[in-house]
């Protein structure tokens, strides 16, 4: 029997996406919030060992089609990981996959209901940094004052796409959903596999545009829309 092996602590980036189950990680336990699940991948957290709590993406196409995806480097969690890499080593704050691999079958006595990591797929870990944009502004509508409460986080959103921006990258999926926010207010990038080194103008419209977009249809205050464009220093 393969002993368990700690993961590294998780402001590490890990090398690889080697064959090794979340079992072997010790990542396999009860979810403690679960954040999506469609055909493309499942996403919850965990209780990590000795620091808290780990965010777990599995992918979820067929295991022939990932093994085939892996071998030919093409993988969306090669992929993720590679971009993540390089917009760390750009001082652009992202959330860092300090653990990954290849969990080949369904574990023998757990459910995928109460264990979804014992499901097979490429997985990836990542250290829970805070709430996402999204769920600040759900809990904002809630408050006499959506815009005050707001008004923090949708800077913290500009910074951080400033910030991507000045480093000569793109990412298609902003969103609030991949936006995360940790103890001290600053924002990071999630799902991040999509992001390019260009700024190339047509691509940093399309960006925003998503963003205007899925901000609007979670009711962000209009002003405060208006405030993140301002501050990026681009047009609504």
């Amino acid at each position: 029997m393969r002993r368990p092996v700690p993961p590294a602590p998780p402001d590490t980036f890990v090398k690889h996406i080697a064959r090794r189950s979340l079992r072997d990680a010790s990542l396999d336990g009860p979810p403690v919030q679960h954040f999506k699940q469609d055909d493309r991948s499942e996403v919850w957290s965990v209780d990590a060992p000795s620091y808290g709590q780990a965010v777990i993406k599995r992918f979820a196409a067929p295991m022939p089609r990932q093994r085939l995806a892996l071998a030919v480097g093409r993988h969306p969690g090669q992929l993720e990981l590679k971009q993540h890499r390089k917009l760390h080593a750009a001082g652009i704050p992202v959330a860092t996959i300090f653990d990954a691999g290849i969990t080949p079958g369904t574990h023998p006595g757990a459910t995928p209901e109460t264990h979804p990591g014992s499901k097979p797929g490429v997985w990836l870990a990542t250290a829970w940094i805070g709430d996402s944009l999204q769920h600040h502004i759900t809990a904002a509508l809630d408050t006499p004052d959506p815009a005050e409460h707001l008004g923090p986080a949708l800077d913290a959103a500009a910074t951080l796409t400033r910030a991507l921006l000045d480093a000569g990258f793109t990412f298609k999926d902003l969103k609030p959903s991949n936006l995360a926010l940790d103890a001290q207010g600053r924002a990071h990038l999630l799902d991040a596999g999509s992001a390019r080194a260009t700024t190339n103008p047509v691509q940093v419209r399309r960006m925003l545009a998503v963003m205007q977009r899925v901000l609007r249809r979670d009711n962000c205050p209009e002003l405060l829309i208006t405030r993140f464009f301002e501050a990026v220093g681009q047009s609504p």
